[in-house]
């Protein structure tokens, strides 16, 4: 390790302490959510923090942790400096990121949290990065959610890969954007469908009919806030659970 580098590793720490702590994290993670005392403190054990990968990456003791977090003012420590926590749980105050969120898919296969956050942060501050994965498989679910600082950054950006979408149709790596709110109705449409019809999970014909359905309201879902959208472009939408466990940035 470059002494560059080595100097560049507390300031690391103290940044993904500060990320596994914001509100946009602890809210849609799961397992820190577990591990949390209680959602009014959420303190949780500097030991549950050496187990994430990048911590590992970076080779952090818990003694770099403590030093980390004394130098942050978003963490604060329990009384008895074993335990860390955002100065304000985010769970003490209302949640505004449904309209700060835009659902994704169709990006490049190499994008990953990290490139993603990089090369949408050009429509603003960029707080969470999500792409889902089966829990059984941890497989890709082939779509992803990003949440920035304000709703109107959301909004540009939505509304920007939508329009280079309509300008790259021959593209084959095209990147698709609904806002959350809009992803959440298509998927309470689709499931609906489903269960005034439960039988279409067996039958061919009616699962293809589902499958049209699901098509056409998915255009109009992105025509009604951008404009017509190429067909050939638009793809499927997963209808199964929506997991946000953003503790896949580890």
């Amino acid at each position: 390790m470059s002494v560059k580098k080595s100097k560049s590793v507390p300031k690391q720490i103290q940044r993904q302490l500060e990320f596994y702590l914001s509100e946009s994290n602890l809210r849609n993670d799961r397992f820190l959510q577990k591990q949390a005392d209680n959602l009014q403190n959420c303190f949780i054990d500097l030991d549950v923090f050496l187990t994430f990968g990048k911590m590992i990456a970076l080779q952090a003791t818990r003694k770099m942790l403590v030093e980390a977090a004394e130098k942050s003012p978003k963490i604060r420590f329990d009384p008895g400096k074993t335990r860390i926590g955002p100065v304000e749980s985010p769970f003490m105050r209302d949640d505004t990121s449904l309209d700060r969120t835009i659902y994704i898919d169709k990006f490049h296969c190499d994008h990953d949290h990290d490139t993603l956050r990089h090369l949408l942060s050009e429509f603003g501050k960029v707080t969470l990065v999500s792409l889902p994965r089966f829990d059984s498989t941890r497989q890709f679910k082939g779509f992803g959610f990003v949440e920035f600082e304000n709703p109107e950054a959301a909004r540009e950006a939505m509304i920007t890969i939508c329009q280079r979408l309509k300008d790259n149709q021959n593209s084959r790596d095209s990147m698709r954007a609904l806002m959350k709110k809009t992803w959440l109705d298509l998927k309470a449409k689709m499931n609906e469908i489903l269960i005034m019809n439960p039988a279409s999970l067996l039958d061919t014909t009616t699962a293809e009919e589902v499958k049209n359905v699901k098509r056409t309201y998915e255009v109009a879902c992105m025509e009604s806030e951008t404009g017509p959208i190429p067909s050939a472009k638009v793809r499927k939408i997963d209808s199964s659970d929506e997991d946000l466990d953003a503790s896949n940035q580890l």
